[in-house]
């Protein structure tokens, strides 16, 4: 087996091993041509502001101390990071992100959204007060998605959020949306929706919990009429 998509030893969620060396090489390949879409989730105390956007900055990792720095441009032996970002949901003074790393650097996401001012719940190392009740970082790997370098069919490979207590509450409040994402990319996949109507209607409402019935009514019409849709009007049922 060969390691495809590793994880910070505190950090939860998909991790991709590969079979054979060519299915190593190929899995490599995709990642190093950023054929590969990652989605994280992570979990902070302070909303941040703004609600969505880009980060850019330059890391570099102490490997004496196991710490990265962000710098807000060039240094000797720094890595350019770039990563987007989006409020995900808001509970009980939590605020859940999702986060799509654009590069791929050590601690990229814990240093930047460190920088921005939303250190991650229980990561002491970037920001995180000490003696908080989280004894583990709340940041999950949540899915991964490329097209099969063989059979060049789309996949998606998702990770169910810990059950420890705390992510469940977090779980409940998006499950509309991961259903109606996850919908719009068969749809997709299958030819049924073009990456323009993605782009179009996914940007508006994405990030407004309340906006959600708004943007199902948008796009409820353009769904495949099978199960998926069916299930995601469920939940917009129980949600409301």
């Amino acid at each position: 087996l060969g390691l495809v998509h590793r994880l910070d030893r505190p950090v939860s969620g998909v991790i991709m091993f590969a079979k054979t060396n060519k299915g190593h090489h190929r899995m490599n390949n995709l990642f190093k041509r950023r054929e590969i879409e990652k989605t994280y989730y992570a979990v902070v105390r302070k909303r941040p502001e703004p609600i969505e956007g880009r980060l850019v900055h330059w890391l570099l990792k102490n490997p004496q101390k196991n710490v990265t720095k962000a710098h807000d441009h060039e240094v000797p032996g720094s890595q350019r990071s770039e990563l987007n970002y989006r409020l995900a949901g808001e509970l009980e003074g939590y605020y859940l992100i999702e986060v799509n790393p654009i590069t791929g650097r050590p601690h990229q996401i814990r240093v930047q959204l460190s920088t921005l001012g939303t250190p991650i719940v229980g990561d002491n190392k970037y920001g995180y007060p000490r003696g908080s009740l989280k004894n583990s970082i709340s940041l999950h790997a949540r899915r991964l998605r490329f097209i099969h370098p063989i059979k060049k069919e789309p996949v998606e490979i998702v990770a169910a959020l810990p059950k420890d207590g705390f992510w469940e509450k977090f779980e409940a409040r998006v499950a509309p949306y991961n259903l109606l994402q996850h919908a719009f990319y068969q749809a997709w996949s299958k030819g049924e929706l073009t990456r323009e109507d993605l782009r179009e209607y996914a940007g508006e409402y994405w990030h407004q919990v309340s906006a959600f019935p708004t943007y199902l009514s948008a796009l409820h019409s353009r769904l495949p009429d099978g199960e998926l849709r069916r299930e995601v009007l469920r939940n917009l049922a129980e949600e409301e």
